[in-house]
C-alpha cells in the first residue's frame, strides 16, 4: 500500500497531476521539459484513466521504468467492476472506454490497477515528499503514523475520495513530512494548503496538466 522511491537512481524527478487518458498532452509536456526516459522519473498522483481518449494506453504506463503512480478513485472504479455492477456510474464518470475492451484487455487493466500503491514517498535533498491521490483525513496529523493508519477504512477512503481539506480551506500541517502532492479536486491553478499541494489542474476540462520538477 506504501511504496518507497530511491531518488538517487534518477537524474531528474517530476510529479504530475491527474492525466485522465490525455496521453498526447502528457507527451507534449515531457517533450517541453526534455524529459529523458532513460534517466528521469515521472510520478503521477493517480487518475490515469477515464474521460480522455487514451485511457488504456495511460494505464499501461505503469509498466514503464520511468513512470510511477499511486491509485486514484478512477482506478478504484476498475477494481470495483470485478465485484459489483457499477457500469452506469463508471460510464457517467468517463469510463465508457473500459466497456469497449475485450475480456482479456479488461483483465489486463485490473491486474495493472492492483499493482498501484495508495502512497508513494521519497526523499530529495533532505526533504520528504509523499504522493497520494486525494488528501489525508482531517484527523491525521503525524506522517509517522501513516503505516498504522493506512489500514483503517476511513483513511483509505480519504486517500482516494477526500475533499474536506480543500473545500474547507484547511491549512493545518501534517508533521514529519515536507510536502504531500495530491490531485483529485480540479482547480485552475495549483493550491497549497498547509503542506498539501493540490495539482489537478484539469487535463481534461482545461487542457492543463501540471508537471513540477522536484529534482
Amino acid at each position: 500500500m506504501i511504496s518507497e522511491i530511491d531518488s538517487s537512481l534518477y537524474r531528474h524527478i517530476y510529479v504530475c497531476g491527474d492525466i485522465h487518458g490525455h496521453l498526447k498532452l502528457l507527451n507534449e509536456k515531457l517533450t517541453s521539459l526534455n524529459f529523458d526516459h532513460r534517466q528521469d522519473l515521472l510520478i503521477a498522483v493517480g487518475d490515469l484513466v477515464d474521460r480522455g481518449p487514451f485511457s488504456f494506453d495511460c494505464l499501461q504506463l505503469i509498466n514503464q521504468p520511468w513512470f510511477e503512480s499511486v491509485k486514484g478513485n478512477h482506478e478504484d472504479f476498475i477494481e470495483w467492476t470485478n465485484d459489483i455492477d457499477i457500469t452506469g456510474t463508471h460510464i457517467s464518470n468517463g469510463g465508457s472506454w473500459y466497456y469497449n475492451l475485450n475480456e482479456q484487455e479488461q483483465q489486463t487493466c485490473l491486474n495493472l490497477v492492483r499493482q498501484l500503491p495508495l502512497i508513494l514517498q521519497t526523499e530529495i535533498d533532505s526533504k520528504k515528499y509523499a504522493f497520494i491521490h486525494a488528501e489525508l483525513p482531517l484527523t491525521f496529523t503525524d506522517w509517522n503514523d501513516v503505516r498504522m493508519d493506512i489500514h483503517r477504512p476511513n483513511f483509505t477512503e480519504s486517500l482516494l475520495w477526500g475533499r474536506s481539506r480543500i473545500t474547507k480551506n484547511i491549512t493545518t500541517l501534517v508533521k514529519n513530512i515536507d510536502t504531500i502532492f495530491c490531485g483529485h479536486t480540479v482547480i485552475k491553478q495549483p493550491v497549497i494548503l498547509g503542506n498539501h499541494y493540490y495539482i489537478d489542474t484539469g487535463s481534461h476540462y482545461y487542457g492543463n496538466l501540471t508537471v513540477i520538477q522536484l529534482k
